[in-house]
């Protein structure tokens, strides 16, 4: 079985709204990935995945208290 290495891809794939299909929620499509961690994914680049978007939404807190 094939693990893909990174879910960001995958989370453009979900959120994105197509012809065929509506947008779906962030977080709907970052529980995916949870899930699909140690199927699709390698579990250590999910969990840095998830590192950076924790420090990405810090950083956007601090910048609005700025």
């Amino acid at each position: 079985m094939r693990k893909d290495y990174g879910g960001g891809g995958r989370i453009d794939a979900l959120t994105s709204k197509r012809c065929y299909k509506s947008a779906m929620p962030l977080e709907k499509a970052y529980a995916i990935i949870r899930e699909e961690s140690g199927t699709h994914f390698d579990p250590a680049v999910v969990e840095a995945f998830f590192a950076v978007i924790a420090d990405m939404e810090e950083r956007e807190k601090l910048n609005k208290m700025i």
